[in-house]
């Protein structure tokens, strides 16, 4: 929990899959140990002067996925911040079921279709963690925002 805060602090978020993965450790064991740690805090009314406490959100994971995806260039993940702030802004309601890291996942295939780059989900989905299904869901979701 505390590397998952300092992650935060050093604007390098890490999603608790992340950090689980480096600390060679279960997700749930992650997640509680943030809950707790956050609860403390409250609880104990720390100053949080130097802690920040935003959420980690879609577009803080953007450049950690599109970084190691050849297909990709600096130009293509400008364009997939952007489309993600237009998402997450526009359509909250819509998205809200979507944990970040799966919908910046969705969010860079449903780029790679609608740019007509061949990016294969199974490449999206080792570098974000994210499975091919899920993928595929919630770019069927993005796909049927547009169309409406």
């Amino acid at each position: 929990a505390v590397i998952f805060m300092a992650c935060k602090n050093c604007a390098a978020p890490r999603s608790s899959l992340e950090i689980s993965k480096i600390m060679n450790t279960e997700k749930k064991i992650v997640t509680k140990g943030i809950k707790q740690l956050q609860d403390i805090i409250r609880i104990h009314k720390i100053p949080l002067n130097r802690v920040i406490l935003d959420r980690v959100t879609a577009n803080d994971l953007i450049d950690r996925i599109c970084n190691n995806i050849d297909q990709l260039n600096l130009s293509h993940i400008n364009e997939i911040k952007i489309m993600c702030n237009h998402f997450s802004d526009t359509y909250p309601k819509e998205l809200s079921s979507c944990t970040p890291s799966s919908l910046s996942a969705a969010i860079i295939n449903f780029y790679a279709i609608t740019n007509n780059i061949d990016l294969d989900k199974a490449i999206i989905s080792k570098q974000s963690s994210v499975s091919i299904v899920t993928i595929h869901k919630i770019t069927n979701i993005l796909i049927s925002i547009v169309e409406s």
